[in-house]
């Protein structure tokens, strides 16, 4: 192995493997996983939101870098989810490389997800821009469809999303409402998230103009159940004709 390795180094020196006695017990250490996050941090930095470092300091007074704990709090998402406190435990067992990962603390987590709603607008511009290239310009239909969220706890804040609807589950329950816009592919064009009250017909109007503005939709085709008025479908008709 020592050889091998050497002639893979371009190591001239001398393979004599005589190095002498071992000093101390040999110690073994677990390896870090790199391989899955090596590869969605490349295709981040394809898809361009690297860019998002430079903009986000330009915007926040946190001196810590919203850019790499937002890619790494997706990379966790997509790697083994699981809660922020989780997300640290997790850093342990993996390598990334350009990243500090001891450095990352709860609290700047906390901080990261404090700028990503105090500059949502800007961040979804980002990933819009980076999703664009992948959209066909004569892209025609959209579909749109919402689902609630149902979520625990029992204390109520202030602009809390969490609310008491109707579920799909069916009864009431405390939850919130998805939204979420995307190509007959699969592929996501925007979401947002509502008030568990939130009524679906009232977000349908809104989300389908912002995704317009942002994508080059030439139609756009409603396929409605008994939910949806007649009167709402030729408002929603007239705004997009």
């Amino acid at each position: 192995m020592r050889d091998g390795l050497t002639r893979l180094l371009g190591d001239q020196e001398s393979t004599d493997i005589n190095v002498g006695p071992c000093n101390g017990t040999p110690k073994f250490e677990s390896s870090r996983a790199l391989c899955d996050l090596w590869a969605l941090n490349s295709i981040w930095k394809q898809l361009g939101l690297y860019e998002l470092r430079q903009t986000l300091r330009q915007l926040t007074r946190h001196k810590i870098d919203i850019e790499v704990l937002l890619r790494l709090m997706m990379l966790n998402r997509l790697c083994d989810a699981d809660t922020k406190l989780g997300l640290l435990r997790w850093l342990q067992t993996v390598s990334l490389p350009e990243s500090d990962l001891k450095a990352v603390s709860h609290q700047h987590l906390l901080r990261t997800l404090d700028a990503l709603i105090e500059h949502q607008s800007v961040i979804e511009d980002a990933v819009a821009a980076a999703v664009r290239p992948m959209v066909n310009a004569k892209l025609s239909v959209v579909f749109y469809d919402m689902t609630t969220i149902r979520t625990a706890g029992l204390s109520e804040q202030d602009d809390d999303v969490r609310k008491y609807g109707m579920s799909k589950e069916g009864g009431i329950a405390r939850q919130f409402m998805l939204g979420l816009v995307q190509t007959a592919e699969g592929i996501p064009h925007y979401h947002e998230v509502f008030n568990g009250n939130t009524s679906e017909v009232g977000t349908l109007k809104d989300s389908l103009q912002k995704v317009m503005a942002r994508f080059p939709i030439q139609r756009v085709i409603a396929v409605a159940d008994r939910g949806v008025s007649p009167p709402f479908l030729s408002e929603l008709k007239s705004s997009f004709s």
